[in-house]
């Protein structure tokens, strides 16, 4: 939980790897303007959620591989607009909704191994 002022930080990369998070609120990065990449990988995050006054116009990449994610927000990826390359690889996933892929439209790298799916 970051706690701030009206402080707008410039780091564009953003590595929250090998941690124990079991939760990260999206609405945080409001203080990151020029973050371009986030790394979330190696934690124990388990339930995605976004608040849906946050967008991000900049982020390419977001790591989440190696957590227990086990279900994905149908809508999450709406939010990340020029998302390009989104590692998911490595959780709990059982399945992956179809009508997620119309929010990925920009994404060119997409790694959902290792997971638990048993259909898309």
């Amino acid at each position: 939980y970051f706690e701030y002022s009206s402080k707008v930080f410039r780091i564009t990369y953003l590595n929250l790897e090998r941690n124990c998070l079991r939760f990260f609120d999206f609405a945080n990065l409001g203080f990151f303007d020029g973050l371009n990449s986030l790394n979330l990988c190696n934690n124990k995050i388990n339930n995605l959620s976004i608040n849906h006054q946050f967008i991000s116009n900049k982020i390419k990449y977001l790591g989440l591989s190696k957590n227990k994610i086990n279900v994905f927000p149908q809508f999450f990826l709406a939010f990340f607009h020029n998302l390009e390359k989104f590692d998911l690889d490595s959780n709990q996933l059982r399945y992956f909704e179809k009508s997620t892929f119309t929010y990925i439209n920009k994404v060119r790298y997409l790694n959902l191994s290792s997971n638990e799916l048993r259909y898309i």
